[in-house]
């Protein structure tokens, strides 16, 4: 939805800055514990209870 369409349904719409740096950062680690996930499903191997 164009922005000008948003406020015009909605007039006490707030836009807020994004903060991409932040996100991204965040999405890297995020990424990081899925990819570890994917390798070890059943923890880190040195937390395994055998």
């Amino acid at each position: 939805m164009k922005h000008t369409l948003a406020i015009a349904k909605c007039p006490s719409l707030i836009f807020v800055k994004a903060r991409f740096d932040i996100y991204r950062a965040i999405s890297t680690q995020i990424h990081a514990n899925r990819v570890f996930d994917l390798i070890y499903p059943n923890g880190h191997p040195n937390h395994l209870h055998l």
